[in-house]
């Protein structure tokens, strides 16, 4: 009996729950309307900048007062695309596993956005992002968020 419990949770964990971030992507997808999508890329952009502030805080130390200033003054925006994002979650994965999904989703994204390389040229840009984001509406918000969409910032 012990024994084909365990085979039932290998094969749980084995099968992908998580939506993977190409999803996010797919505007199209019967999953995602557009307003989840742009509240998604709207996400991708806070955390590539976070993550950017935190790797660059050695390298720059401004970058977190950029980043901060960026939290102040989009925060109504932010949080409501968080919100939407999440009730995405909730409504695909169920309300008990929703928010487990939706937290895993923001891990998930959190570790790929650490994945690059953070030097001096990479942290001037994440550094001007911030500065930019501070200053735009809600729709030059997206609009920077569109640019960056793979979590890459332009030169």
């Amino acid at each position: 009996m012990l024994l084909h419990r365990l085979l039932a949770g290998a094969l749980l964990l084995a099968l992908p729950v998580t939506p993977t971030l190409a999803d996010v992507d797919r505007t199209a997808a019967p999953c995602w309307d557009r307003d989840e999508a742009t509240a998604a890329r709207v996400q991708r952009f806070k955390t590539m900048l976070l993550v950017g502030a935190l790797h660059c805080r050695d390298v720059d130390p401004y970058v977190m007062a950029d980043y901060n200033a960026f939290v102040r003054s989009q925060r109504g925006f932010v949080n409501a695309s968080a919100e939407l994002l999440r009730g995405n979650f909730v409504r695909r994965f169920g309300a008990t596993y929703g928010a487990t999904a939706y937290s895993d989703y923001e891990t998930a994204l959190g570790n790929e956005l650490s994945a690059g390389d953070f030097g001096p040229e990479r942290c001037e840009m994440v550094a001007r992002y911030a500065r930019m984001a501070a200053e735009v509406s809600a729709a030059g918000l997206v609009d920077l968020a569109a640019e960056t969409d793979d979590g890459e910032p332009r030169n």
